[in-house]
């Protein structure tokens, strides 16, 4: 009991680290493209699932790379086009069990 206790404060300590640092960009996709972690958060790997889908639907790959930013910018105007797949996306990492995403 005590190590899912420490589990779950951990998971309360990423997730507002992550949150704090996602709203002090504007860009939304700014944490995906630096390529930050916050092992053990549970909202950062439902962000991150969402961001690999539609990077992939907007530029056909979820690599971030030295183009990412000009690649993104050509293909700004597809993306309300991807947003149901990132939805989607997203919804399956809220459904993946706890225990898989911890390891990520």
């Amino acid at each position: 009991m005590i190590t899912k206790l420490r589990v779950i404060q951990f998971a309360r300590k990423q997730n507002a680290r992550f949150l704090a640092a996602f709203h002090q960009d504007r860009q939304p996709l700014r944490l995906f493209e630096k390529n930050a972690r916050f092992p053990g958060s549970p909202v950062f790997s439902v962000y991150r699932a969402g961001c690999q889908e539609m990077t992939f639907h907007l530029l056909g790959s979820a690599e971030v790379d030295e183009t990412f930013r000009a690649r993104l910018r050509n293909r700004g105007q597809d993306f309300a086009g991807a947003m149901g797949a990132v939805n989607a996306a997203m919804e399956r990492a809220v459904a993946r069990p706890r225990s898989s995403s911890s390891r990520k």
